[in-house]
């Protein structure tokens, strides 16, 4: 029983450090990229985009929003002429969504201010980061099956 118990302290400890960590970076995410002119969530948007094309109920699920929230969103950088809706073959009334050439301009921008960011915080990497990455999206996949 002592054991679960400290389990369960250590499984806290490390949640709570993800959240201070997220609003840190999140802070910090906004002061380097202010330049671009966009919020937080067009901002991860464009992140997740550059990955993958993905519809509304996608990027609304991955940003933990309501599809309408989302749908404001996705208007907004296609306005900005960041991304553009394409034809989803899984669902002919429901687009997909992929950036734009400016959202990869910008994008590719942005990456370079984090990289340089990163190094000057991080001068030498190693595979603990690996190891991290991939513990972090295994609690996050426990996460994502709460049904709520």
């Amino acid at each position: 029983m002592k054991n679960r118990k400290k389990n369960w302290v250590n499984l806290s400890i490390l949640i709570d450090e993800v959240n201070r960590l997220y609003y840190r970076m999140q802070f910090v995410e906004e002061r380097t990229q202010a330049f671009e002119n966009l919020d937080s969530a067009e901002r991860s948007i464009l992140f997740f985009l550059a990955s993958d094309d993905a519809t509304i109920p996608e990027l609304a699920f991955m940003r933990n929003v309501s599809r309408q929230r989302m749908h404001q969103i996705t208007s907004k950088l296609q306005k900005k002429k960041l991304i553009e809706a394409t034809y989803n073959p899984q669902h002919s009334t429901s687009s997909k969504f992929k950036l734009s050439l400016v959202g990869k301009k910008i994008l590719l921008r942005m990456l370079q201010r984090e990289k340089k960011l990163y190094k000057n915080l991080f001068p030498a990497t190693d595979d603990r980061f690996i190891l991290i990455a991939k513990k972090l999206k295994e609690i996050r996949q426990l996460f994502e099956k709460v049904p709520f």
